[in-house]
C-alpha cells in the first residue's frame, strides 16, 4: 500500500473512525469545564440557543488562542453546534457547515493540523462515485464519508460492500486504493 500522508497522517487516519461525541460535565455557566481535571474544553450549555452557545465557543477559543481563532473564524464563518476539546497538545474544534460535520484540530501554537469532514455517502462526487463503481463493479458505496485534509493534501475514504466484504477506499487526487479491508462473517 502507498503511503500518502505520512506516518502522522497514517497515524490521524487510523483514528478517524473512532470521533466520538464529546464526554464530560457541562459547566453550569457554559464555559470552560475540564473532564476529571485533565481535558478542559469549552462545555455547551443547554439553556442557551444555539446561536449563544456558538458565540460563547468562539470567545473561548479567542482567549484560548488568537491565531488559531483567526484561522478558524476565517475559514468557517458559518459554524454551528461548536464544540471544543483539548487533549494533551491539541485542540479540536467540532462543528457543522452547511449540514456536514467538521473536525479541525490546531497544535498548542494554533498552527492549523487538519481538517475531517464527515458526510453522507450520497453527497459523494459524480466523479469518486464513478471512480470507485468502475474500480469495484459488485461493491455498493454506504456509510458515510471522511474527507482529510492534511498538510493540504487530500484524501476520501468511502466504505464500499459486497455480499462477503467490506472495503474502505482511499480517494486521492491522482489514485485510489484499499486502505483496509474486512470479509463479513
Amino acid at each position: 500500500m502507498k503511503t500518502y500522508l505520512g506516518r502522522r497522517g497514517a497515524v490521524l487516519i487510523l483514528s478517524i473512525f473512532s470521533l466520538g461525541s464529546l464526554a464530560g460535565q457541562s459547566a453550569s455557566d457554559g464555559r470552560l469545564a475540564s473532564v476529571e481535571n485533565k481535558h478542559p474544553y469549552f462545555a455547551v450549555n443547554t439553556t442557551l440557543s444555539t446561536a449563544e452557545n456558538d458565540r460563547a465557543a468562539k470567545e473561548w477559543i479567542r482567549s484560548k488562542n488568537s491565531k488559531m481563532f483567526a484561522n478558524f473564524s476565517n475559514r468557517f464563518k458559518n459554524a454551528a453546534n461548536i464544540n471544543v476539546s483539548v487533549e494533551g497538545r491539541e485542540t479540536y474544534i467540532f462543528f457543522y457547515v452547511g449540514g456536514i460535520q467538521h473536525r479541525i484540530s490546531y497544535n498548542k501554537n494554533g498552527n492549523w493540523l487538519y481538517t475531517i469532514r464527515y458526510y453522507d455517502a450520497q453527497e459523494l462526487t459524480k466523479e469518486k462515485q464513478r471512480r470507485i463503481n468502475k474500480e469495484y463493479p459488485g461493491y455498493t458505496i454506504f456509510n458515510y464519508v471522511a474527507e482529510v485534509n492534511f498538510k493540504n493534501i487530500k484524501a476520501t475514504l468511502v466504505l464500499i460492500e459486497n455480499r462477503n466484504s467490506w472495503k474502505r477506499i482511499r480517494i486521492t487526487e491522482n489514485d485510489m486504493d484499499v486502505y483496509e479491508a474486512f470479509e463479513k462473517p
